[in-house]
């Protein structure tokens, strides 16, 4: 039965034009970057790499980072996730939904699951993106492999934890926009944190894709730490919350 409602999902997700938005963006990002490059890469970039005893690499991952992809990453997990949500309230099926021999777990999952998979999707994409963008450019230095694999699992723990606070949110209120609005503020609240010395950046989860950059050993760790306690706390959470709710 999982798999039948996870193959449901992805039906429904075919005819959502948002989800394709979504994908596009980090290509999108990377035709940005590749358009500053070319303006400015071997008369300034690269210079000032020099100087700085940056890599092109580095470079590349600071360009990327003026662009906000990292600081919107909830936001667009939030987005991923609404997308799942929208037909069961557009077309009021929640209560067919609800009527038919089915875990009410299994439903979670399998809206979970699927935008899981868009997340690591859209990702993947961005990681392709940063490599295609040096070789075009023929970075001397080898490819950070390591460098983008931490940061890959980074951004995506941090957008796993976001979604399992956003279904929440999504059984909370019909209106889907309200997930969206908060993913936004709290993004730019979070960005905002990340560049001050306070210790709530650290444990703010809207912030935890900016890790992916930085790396740092013990911000990690913590960033660790903390998702898997949401991730299962919440999870449990989430999953009494909508074994106990009765009207939709």
């Amino acid at each position: 039965m999982l798999l039948n409602l996870i193959k449901n999902e992805f039906i429904k997700e075919k005819r959502n034009l948002v989800i394709l938005f979504i994908l596009a963006i980090p290509l999108g990002v990377a035709a940005l970057i590749c358009v500053d490059f070319l303006i400015r890469y071997e008369s300034w970039l690269l210079p000032q790499a020099m100087e700085k005893g940056l890599t092109s690499w580095q470079v590349l991952i600071k360009e990327q980072r003026i662009l906000y992809f990292n600081d919107f990453m909830p936001m667009f997990a939030a987005l991923i996730l609404a997308t799942l949500f929208e037909s069961e309230y557009k077309n009021n099926s929640w209560t067919f939904l609800l009527t038919q021999p089915i875990k009410r777990s299994s439903i979670l999952i399998s809206k979970y699951i699927v935008a899981s998979f868009y997340s690591i999707l859209m990702l993947s994409l961005n990681v392709i993106s940063l490599i295609t963008v040096g070789i075009i450019f023929k970075f001397k230095e080898p490819i950070p492999y390591r460098f983008l694999i931490i940061m890959f699992v980074i951004q995506l723990i941090a957008s796993l934890v976001i979604m399992v606070i956003h279904l929440f949110i999504n059984l909370k209120n019909k209106n889907l926009l309200i997930s969206l609005i908060i993913a936004a503020i709290l993004s730019f609240i979070s960005s905002n944190l990340y560049h001050n010395d306070s210790f709530i950046k650290n444990i703010n989860p809207y912030g935890f894709s900016l890790f992916s950059i930085t790396q740092g050993k013990n911000e990690i760790t913590l960033v660790l730490i903390i998702s898997i306690a949401i991730l299962i706390i919440g999870s449990v959470f989430v999953k009494t919350y909508f074994n106990n709710k009765k009207i939709y």
